[in-house]
């Protein structure tokens, strides 16, 4: 079954939804029953299924640094698929999108999440 996660303004927080029931992640605890906040469909994002080593899902809009490369990659559903959309860091400058590459999970041991398009937009901001 797909989990879909929304960006709550109001609440400054994710609302979560899968299999049919609505919730929040509060202290790493899942939360259900009545909350203040609405799942918004219309900017809801999708889990890739995958997590991190520490456990941590991944959803589309996250972003990742790469210090291989030095780069940072958003997920992005493109072609139908999950995958990175790459952009370069250099001397602090981060570049326009480079290049889209799917998601494969050998990749995961060596990227560090940053945040996320809601928490922290400045992270794609052109300097």
């Amino acid at each position: 079954m797909a989990k879909f996660r929304s960006w709550n303004e109001e609440g400054q927080r994710f609302v979560y939804f899968e299999d049919g029931e609505y919730y929040l992640i509060v202290h790493k605890v899942r939360t259900i029953g009545a909350f203040p906040y609405k799942f918004n469909w219309q900017n809801k994002e999708q889990s890739t299924g995958l997590k991190l080593g520490d456990r941590t899902e991944i959803f589309v809009g996250d972003n990742f640094f790469d210090e291989t490369d030095n780069s940072i990659s958003t997920v992005v559903i493109k072609e139908h698929i999950f995958q990175w959309e790459l952009r370069e860091l250099y001397q602090g400058v981060l570049s326009e999108v480079i290049d889209y590459y799917p998601i494969v999970d050998v990749y995961l041991n060596r990227i560090d999440k940053l945040g996320n398009t809601h928490q922290n937009p400045e992270l794609l901001e052109q300097q």
